[in-house]
């Protein structure tokens, strides 16, 4: 979406880095991670080509290029890509006016695995790519019953989405 801004009409993130600078970031990675097979993988940030390669790849230095509506999907608990990475592209993509939906399960880590939740994602994901295709999808109504889920930014482009959080009786979040 990012990089290919007029190949696609819409697109769906989940639990992906943004910023490949800050995601390398060894003060912030998993305590088993090997930042040095980062650094060979994706490229090192010690040196000007590696940053150069982390900067070129990284979708949040394009997100002003993004023409398609987005959905971003992220759990707060994810230690493998953190949630700084969801929040600094969904900010950059509001700034230049793009359509985009931020989905938080404050109780998911690196996917969306409670089946209430994975629920609400998949119906909240028919929505919108319906709107955004132009294709027959199911309104919402119960199907976020009992899923965490919060909407930091872009409630308002998909529809019914804010009446749907509004009339659900439990976030399935202990009180």
């Amino acid at each position: 979406m990012t990089l290919s801004p007029n190949v696609f009409t819409c697109g769906n993130a989940v639990v992906g880095p943004s910023n490949l600078e800050t995601f390398v970031d060894p003060k912030t990675l998993p305590p088993d991670w090997s930042a040095e097979s980062l650094y060979a993988l994706l490229g090192d940030p010690r040196t000007a080509e590696g940053k150069k390669l982390l900067k070129e790849r990284s979708p949040f230095n394009y997100a002003g290029q993004t023409k398609g509506d987005m959905l971003i999907v992220q759990g707060a608990n994810d230690v493998r890509v953190p949630t700084r990475e969801a929040e600094q592209v969904v900010a950059a993509m509001q700034k230049a006016g793009v359509h985009v939906t931020y989905l938080l399960y404050p109780d998911e880590g690196h996917g969306i695995i409670r089946t209430e939740n994975n629920r609400s994602f998949l119906a909240i994901s028919e929505v919108f790519f319906g709107q955004c295709l132009g294709g027959r999808y199911s309104t919402l109504s119960r199907e976020l019953e009992g899923s965490s889920v919060k909407v930091p930014a872009g409630i308002e482009y998909i529809q019914g989405l804010k009446g749907a959080l509004a009339s659900r009786k439990s976030d399935g979040l202990a009180p």
